[in-house]
């Protein structure tokens, strides 16, 4: 395991997002029920999809 501050250890925490997810890829602007970033124009459909369905599997699995 690299020391902290090592270059490879700051490229290990940079694939690991801390940010909540939610947001667009591209520009990090939080989700606003728009299909559409209002700030980048990236398309957030599959993605939005994809947020919503692990939540219902998640929910789905706590209530067991």
């Amino acid at each position: 395991m690299p020391p902290d501050g090592c270059p490879e250890s700051e490229k290990a925490a940079r694939r690991i997002p801390d940010e909540p997810a939610g947001r667009c890829p591209v520009c990090r602007t939080a989700f606003r029920r728009q299909r559409i970033c209002p700030r980048c124009g990236a398309d957030l459909y599959r993605l939005m999809w994809l947020a919503i369905r692990s939540w219902q599997r998640r929910t789905m699995n706590s209530s067991r």
